[in-house]
């Protein structure tokens, strides 16, 4: 294949017509693997259909007086493993969590976020122990899932790196996740990553937590809907930090 066949290649890979967007994902994919192979650059690559690129776009997911601790640490779950990132805002009486990311990502990360916050708040509710340490406990929950998931991504990795061309490329990930920060910083500048972990951490509150977040089974959240709007997992670099 010549360089030119390559880049007609590339083309056809990021039309979105008739596609779903997973197979749109997919698509995507293989035409950053396609670039990479020929040291082409896919963003100067000219397009004929204006939809071939996603916007980043930003979405409110959720509104309250008091930003809860459940909604922060489902917030980073979200950034971490599903292709987001968070932001809060906060006015006069009233506190938002702002996601931001392409289409498509915000809407399943719209969704898990809402099931987190539901289940951090079951957990707390179903707790056996008589801590009062809720911020502790929730915070411990968003650990034992964060773990989980963790080693769910990581095994999917290795799995994907034992096949034959089925390792995801960096590229595109890093792309996605770049026009993601471009974005926060051209909207909301001198918005900045904040330490979430509460005081005094290392607690018997903290453990329990822990215990009941990986008891959490978020592939009810990740499989509903279509199978267009199933999860693409990829990694980020972000680690536990909320922007």
């Amino acid at each position: 294949m010549t360089k030119q066949d390559a880049i007609d290649k590339i083309r056809k890979l990021l039309k979105r017509e008739g596609r779903f967007e997973a197979e749109h994902d997919t698509a995507q994919i293989l035409a950053a693997a396609l670039a990479e192979k020929y040291d082409l650059n896919i963003d100067e690559i000219g397009q004929t259909d204006p939809q071939s690129h996603p916007q980043i776009e930003e979405r409110s997911v959720g509104e309250w007086v008091v930003m809860p601790d459940e909604a922060k640490f489902a917030s980073i779950i979200c950034r971490r493993f599903f292709e987001v990132n968070a932001l809060q805002l906060s006015e006069w009486c009233q506190a938002r969590m702002i996601f931001a990311g392409l289409p498509h990502h915000l809407e399943i990360a719209e969704h898990v976020f809402q099931f987190c916050v539901a289940e951090f708040r079951r957990a707390w509710n179903r707790r056996t122990s008589k801590t009062k340490m809720r911020k502790k406990f929730i915070y411990g929950v968003y650990l034992g899932l964060h773990t989980k998931l963790n080693a769910l991504e990581q095994a999917r990795i290795a799995r994907a790196s034992a096949v034959p061309n089925g390792a995801k490329p960096l590229s595109l990930q890093i792309s996605w996740e770049a026009k993601r920060d471009q974005y926060m910083q051209q909207h909301y500048p001198g918005s900045e990553s904040r330490k979430i972990a509460p005081s005094g951490s290392r607690s018997v509150a903290t453990r329990n937590g822990f215990m009941a977040g990986r008891n959490i089974d978020i592939h009810p959240a990740i499989k509903a809907g279509p199978p267009e709007k199933q999860l693409l997992l990829l990694p980020d670099s972000s680690k536990g930090q909320l922007q």
